[in-house]
């Protein structure tokens, strides 16, 4: 498996609040899926080098819903430490 030479694909996301439906609204069934899917993928622990690698979705599909994860407040991004056990 190779993961993204990124930088920003190092960060690790993790969960503020629940996803609520009311706001996928104006997606279509196929973006309300990779949002939810991507969603689902963000548990504080893996990266999102790690995310791309395992979704195996376009790596600009999983930027973009991360990015309005982030927009709602949904999601926020730690910095991955290797030496943090």
């Amino acid at each position: 498996m190779s993961l993204s030479t990124d930088p920003d694909d190092q960060y690790i996301p993790r969960v503020r609040v629940p996803l609520e439906s009311y706001e996928l609204n104006e997606y279509t069934l196929k973006q309300r899926v990779l949002l939810r899917t991507v969603f689902a993928m963000v548990n504080g622990q893996r990266t999102i080098a790690q995310i791309k690698a395992q979704l195996h979705l376009s790596s600009r599909g999983v930027d973009e819903a991360l990015s309005y994860l982030q927009r709602i407040g949904a999601i926020e991004y730690d910095k991955y430490d290797p030496h943090v056990f």
